[in-house]
């Protein structure tokens, strides 16, 4: 409510740059309270640019080569309790795969080649305020607005960055062969991944 900020504002000016995340009570509250009911509405935002290609390729009577690509960008906004405060996500995909496949009347052979980059980002906007009294930042995100931990039934608002991804190779081989009444299959796969995650937050 406003006379408790007013108090906490008072006892530790520093509160204030928290403090004005959060919404003032816009519901009937009772007299003396320190907490009080806020009702609002805001919009929520879901969109992906998504499309898929695959497409084979016949280069003899027994060899054939396909080739598939995926890509999207899911994106996402979620509103929430504090003042201009949404969660929002960025994903991105990109996927694609060469395979080749060749035989003949007692035998297979398909090698494949696949990449695979996938980055997913979540961003809490209250991350992005800076203290204004020392914008300078001798560390990445050094100075980042703290959130307010009170037992006073509020605490808040909490804020990060949260990286991860990273690009995927893969090739693999698979041979089979019929040798009298056995059926041999051999094969292998190899990948290599470069992913990362980083997930830098506020101090409390």
């Amino acid at each position: 409510t406003a006379s408790i900020r007013q108090q906490l504002v008072a006892a530790v000016p520093e509160y204030q740059l928290a403090l004005q995340a959060f919404p003032l009570p816009n519901q009937p509250t009772a007299p003396g309270a320190t907490v009080g009911t806020y009702a609002a509405t805001d919009r929520e935002i879901r969109t992906d640019n998504h499309y898929d290609i695959k497409g084979d390729v016949v280069l003899t009577s027994n060899s054939r080569l396909s080739v598939s690509y995926n890509r999207g960008e899911p994106y996402r906004v979620i509103p929430r309790y504090y003042i201009d405060d949404p969660r929002t996500y960025v994903n991105s995909l990109n996927r694609g795969a060469i395979s080749y496949l060749t035989g003949g009347g007692s035998w297979t052979s398909e090698t494949r080649f696949g990449y695979n980059r996938t980055l997913q980002d979540r961003l809490d906007r209250f991350f992005t305020l800076i203290d204004p009294k020392q914008s300078s930042e001798a560390i990445a995100f050094g100075r980042r607005l703290p959130d307010l931990q009170t037992s006073l039934g509020w605490s808040g608002p909490s804020g990060e960055i949260n990286h991860s991804g990273g690009p995927l190779w893969q090739i693999g081989e698979k041979y089979a062969r019929l040798v009298g009444r056995h059926s041999l299959k051999v094969g292998g796969d190899y990948h290599r991944s470069i992913g990362t995650r980083n997930n830098p937050q506020i101090p409390d």
